[in-house]
């Protein structure tokens, strides 16, 4: 190649290098300006309020995108984030913001906006206060000893309004207001299913069952999703549409789960013996990882369990003497404190009223309230009760006895004021409070 043709092409490459339309843009490295007037930080609303949101957002070249959303105090959204419209890139705009998530708890939210101008982004927030929606409670699931496979639905009146007819066997059932979806659970060779309560109709579904082997053995809940008991002593978690959430793994698979109890930093499962020769033995798992953490062999034979504080749990049960028993078991140091001091019976049912306060019946026809800061213990009613259940949200104890339903408000001393009740045709073998969330 002659040195003529090779001159023009470098003079070439020359003036595109060094062209003004050729350089290289310059990086925006400037985060848009948000500023929120509205709401101011510490406003109060209740669910259903709408919010007027207020602020002005600004960049020195352009804005992309504006978005506002309410998130919890981990910065994550709780409820749909909405799009503001971009009038230019410095401009003022007002939204009405319902609050809509009806499942939020009482407490303290920020009204979040970020700003974005296809480079960086910018995040604005205010404190708000929202006190949650009431919890209302809309009736009752109901079974009796008689048509185990019909479960009777009520409502707040105990006036029948329709039923679930199983085609499965029925081995328990667990309602999760936050979903308002009931959990039932088959026996053997039948499947679990799930049902959404407004309708009574299945939703889900799964057929665990094989072999002639009671497979899943129990069904609980914390209020949103199930968890099953399975009789290879696993215990699973399930997400409100059937998918798998999380496995808690017993080693030994000569134990499956009883019961199973939620606490603020571990889950803890009372584990039977398939045989029915060893005792009882608990398992700790973490909440989070579903790993287990602990184990120790109970010092009675179970019934129920609660969280006193994230390291401890009430653990309640029955002696060889066929006497209540009720000990605090450490979860890190796995160790049980107890027995604490009890009146004389077999444990029949148990609820927990707070950290505190629990109440329980026992086979001579009393519930008592114990109170363990004090060591104090109260009779609170004269009925023998096979079942307790305490909603914090409602303020209530409900009880069956027999073939009669009560219902108790408890106050805040914790006494039971008068109880409307219910006699049924059957003995009630399984109850479960509906609510609106």
């Amino acid at each position: 190649m002659t040195l003529r043709k090779i001159l023009p092409a470098a003079l070439l490459c020359l003036l595109i290098f060094f062209s003004p339309g050729c350089k290289k843009k310059k990086e925006d490295t400037i985060p848009p300006l948000v500023s929120i007037s509205n709401p101011v930080s510490g406003q109060a609303f209740n669910m259903f309020d709408t919010i007027t949101v207020t602020a002005h957002v600004s960049d020195e070249t352009q804005l992309t995108s504006v978005v506002v959303s309410l998130n919890d105090g981990n910065n994550i959204p709780v409820q749909s984030a909405v799009s503001i419209s971009i009038q230019s890139k410095n401009f003022t705009f007002t939204l009405k913001y319902p609050l809509t998530e009806y499942h939020l708890t009482s407490g303290n939210y920020y009204i979040s906006i970020i700003a974005n101008d296809g480079s960086n982004s910018h995040q604005s927030t205010t404190q708000v206060y929202v006190t949650e929606s009431p919890t209302l409670k809309t009736g009752y699931f109901i079974t009796g000893i008689s048509q185990p496979k019909n479960i009777g639905r009520y409502d707040v009146n105990f006036n029948p309004t329709g039923n679930i007819s199983l085609n499965t066997g029925f081995n328990g059932m667990a309602y999760a207001g936050y979903y308002r979806q009931l959990y039932v659970n088959g026996n053997i060779n039948q499947s679990f299913q799930a049902f959404y309560e407004p309708t009574s109709s299945p939703v889900w579904s799964g057929a665990y069952g094989g072999g002639g082997l009671p497979q899943d053995m129990a069904v609980f809940t914390n209020g949103r999703e199930p968890y099953i008991s399975y009789y290879s002593g696993y215990v699973i978690s399930y997400s409100n549409n059937g998918t798998t959430d999380k496995t808690y793994k017993n080693a030994n698979n000569t134990y499956y789960a009883s019961r199973f109890c939620f606490g603020s930093s571990y889950n803890l499962g009372i584990y039977k013996d398939k045989l029915g020769t060893a005792t009882d033995k608990i398992i700790s798992f973490g909440k989070n990882t579903g790993i287990a953490f602990n184990s120790n062999f109970a010092p009675c034979s179970v019934v129920t369990m609660f969280p006193h504080t994230d390291d401890e749990f009430y653990v309640l049960g029955n002696n060889t003497a066929n006497n209540v028993q009720l000990y605090l078991y450490t979860v890190s140091a796995n160790v049980f404190a107890g027995p604490l001091s009890l009146p004389a019976g077999k444990l029949l049912s148990a609820a927990q009223i707070d950290p505190d306060y629990l109440v329980f019946s026992l086979d001579n026809a009393n519930i008592y309230g114990y109170r363990y800061s004090t060591g104090n213990t109260l009779s609170l009613a004269n009925i023998a009760a096979q079942k307790l259940f305490y909603h914090p949200k409602m303020y209530e104890l409900t009880v069956a006895a027999s073939k009669t339903l009560y219902v108790y408000p408890v106050t805040g001393s914790y006494a039971l004021g008068t109880a409307s009740s219910h006699i049924f045709s059957d003995s009630i073998t399984a109850f479960e409070v509906i609510t609106n969330k």
